[in-house]
């Protein structure tokens, strides 16, 4: 009796865990789909969903402080205009008046950052700074009660100060609005005689302090709007001094550049927006140092800042591929610089060519965007200046360089299929014809070098000549290897060859050089059309 009734309870324990188990399983979807979702599901959906904008709020707390400390400030302005045109105020009090109104919106800022109303207090912090500093101008400027030597450092203490309270506040704003005001201080000083290696050296120092609190607060827009400052402010003195001591700026732009790859390199924080600062700011330098130095002193320039990268480059292959790739590209447009310096027109067009097709051959081997851009880039643009330059002689650079470019396209074309750069079977369709139509105009170039010397009708009855060759040629290939791009490309170039003739060649062509050409053409396009009756 025990033993069933022990066999009984077992049963029931199973019954029950079959029950569990059977609970515990998902649920098959029926046709009606939405309504049988699981609580579970449907509140993750509803989590993912993106909470609506509250403009109350954005508009409450964000803009309406901004707007109306404008409003203030303007109304502050007009009663001080007031009071001073009624002789109320004097000089020495509208000063204090000044420092106290920026106390107060220091003490009031604080104070509202204190209790989270980070948009008010950040609005206030910097009403403050732009009071005060307006108020060290003013005593400097307007009414002369302080020498520059004493108004430069005073302006210099109000900025520390907007710097350490963005720092201590978090607040990029203040950090914006502390870098604006600083770049411009130098012009808010009088100067009979501007400095302008005092100015390079203070704006640098500011900007590699506005740098360095960017890329430790991570602060996007200081990290750009600094950069745009600084060249700004340099552009501007240099006009200001007459266009003099531009040596001076271009070794501000060189220690700023120097500044952006060392934080580069130390801590990448943002990879796109400091490559792309790093490409901006090499170009502007190398603006800087056209504007200031001889040829041959640019000339020794480009080329220590291509060893430079290249060295980098070389030191981060094995660590960090990204930036050496970044390396890589800069000093792959230094270099291009380099030789259009040091090379005549028909040199530098053959190393360009090699160099971007090195510089492509990196980028592939690499797996890297940027330097496939780069290369890319420096390929096409000495691509460019091969097609625009006539072959006028059979021998000659301009020949040689058709070759080069010739070779080195097919050599390019042929490793990116291998890579399968581009996915899409398209592209490669589309340079393919690229490459068929260069090949086309060397022919036609180099058959127009070779029959120079001889009639005008008789080298056009060469070009087409050559035209319908080269069509035959593109279909037989193309039926050998089963293209059927290069047979449509080669049937195509014959009905223009034939086009050609008629529109452009008969009006100009004797009787029997017509006789010849049409003869010619016939037989070829009897032959090409004879050709596809066997072949599959």
């Amino acid at each position: 009796m025990d033993q069933e009734q022990r066999i009984a309870e077992l049963e029931a324990r199973v019954a029950q865990l079959e029950r569990k188990i059977a609970a515990l399983q998902p649920q098959k979807p029926t046709l009606t789909g939405i309504n049988n979702v699981s609580p579970a599901v449907k509140s993750h959906t509803v989590s993912e969903k993106k909470e609506p904008t509250d403009w109350e709020t954005l508009i409450g707390r964000v803009w309406l402080p901004r707007i109306f400390v404008i409003v203030l400030l303007v109304g502050i302005v007009w009663a001080f205009k007031a009071s001073i045109d009624r002789g109320y105020i004097t000089e020495p009090v509208r000063i204090v008046l000044g420092f106290i109104v920026s106390g107060w919106l220091l003490w009031m800022g604080s104070r509202q950052m204190k209790h989270q109303r980070t948009g008010l207090g950040q609005v206030l912090l910097g009403a403050a700074i732009c009071i005060v500093i307006l108020t060290t101008f003013a005593m400097h400027m307007l009414y002369g009660f302080i020498p520059a030597s004493l108004a430069f450092p005073l302006n210099i203490i109000w900025i520390a100060g907007g710097v350490f309270l963005s720092y201590r506040h978090r607040s990029q704003a203040l950090a914006v609005l502390s870098s604006l005001a600083g770049v411009f201080i130098p012009f808010l000083v009088e100067s009979h005689n501007p400095n302008s290696l005092f100015f390079v050296a203070y704006e640098i120092a500011l900007y590699v302090t506005f740098l360095y609190v960017a890329i430790r607060k991570q602060y996007l827009v200081l990290y750009y709007t600094s950069a745009a400052l600084l060249q700004i402010v340099f552009f501007l003195f240099f006009i200001i001094t007459g266009g003099e001591e531009g040596s001076t700026f271009a070794v501000g732009s060189i220690i700023q550049h120097a500044a952006l790859l060392l934080f580069f390199l130390r801590q990448t924080v943002y990879m796109r927006s400091q490559t792309g600062m790093l490409f901006t700011t090499f170009v502007l330098t190398t603006v800087w140092l056209n504007i200031a130095f001889a040829e041959v002193q640019v000339e020794w320039m480009l080329l220590g800042i291509f060893v430079l990268y290249g060295s980098i480059a070389y030191a981060l292959l094995g660590r960090n591929r990204k930036k050496a790739a970044v390396a890589i590209s800069i000093a792959s447009f230094a270099l291009a610089s380099y030789i259009l310096y040091v090379l005549e027109n028909e040199n530098e067009t053959i190393m360009i060519l090699l160099e971007g097709t090195l510089a492509l051959y990196l980028g592939i081997v690499l797996q890297s965007k940027l330097q496939q851009i780069t290369g890319g880039l420096i390929y096409g643009l000495s691509l460019m200046v091969t097609i625009a330059r006539d072959i006028e002689f059979v021998v000659s650079s301009v020949t040689f360089n058709w070759c080069v470019m010739l070779i080195t396209a097919a050599w390019l074309y042929k490793l990116l299929k291998q890579k399968r750069l581009f996915k899409e079977e398209k592209v490669f369709r589309i340079m393919g014809v690229g490459y068929a139509f260069l090949l086309l105009v060397f022919l036609t170039e180099f058959t127009g070098a070779v029959m120079r010397e001889m009639s005008f009708e008789i080298m056009q009855l060469a070009i087409s000549t050559v035209w319908a060759l080269y069509a035959v040629a593109g279909i037989l290939y193309g039926a050998r290897s089963a293209n059927k791009d290069l047979r449509r490309l080669g049937m195509a170039l014959l009905i223009i060859t034939l086009l050609k003739a008629i529109f452009f060649d008969l009006p100009f062509l004797s009787l029997l050089v017509r006789a010849v050409l049409f003869i010619g053409l016939g037989v070829i396009g009897l032959i090409v059309s004879r050709f596809f009756y066997t072949t599959k």
